[in-house]
């Protein structure tokens, strides 16, 4: 996929700007340090993989090592997932 490397850095970007940005989700940011996050898109043949570390996510289009998680979905799932989070409060801090 030729654009790949630019919708990495995008979402790299925006999780960055995110996670970094509220200092009440410094928890979150905790309990994901050194952690492996793969997302594989079903409707994208490339996954989606991030590398949790102290200072920022790591957005990558692959990875040798072992994902600590791996979430199989399809995009179309990705909002109703956050709108169904969110109303649960999987987001808040415990």
């Amino acid at each position: 996929m030729p654009f790949t490397p630019l919708v990495t850095a995008g979402i790299e970007t925006a999780l960055n700007t995110f996670l970094w940005r509220d200092k009440a989700l410094k928890p979150a940011r905790q309990r994901l340090l050194g952690k492996v996050l793969r997302v594989q898109l079903q409707d994208f043949a490339t996954p989606v993989v991030l590398v949790f570390s102290e200072r920022q996510v790591d957005v990558l289009s692959a990875w040798d090592g072992e994902a600590d998680c791996t979430v199989i979905t399809r995009l179309s799932v990705l909002p109703k997932t956050a709108q169904s989070s969110a109303a649960h409060g999987a987001y808040s801090q415990r």
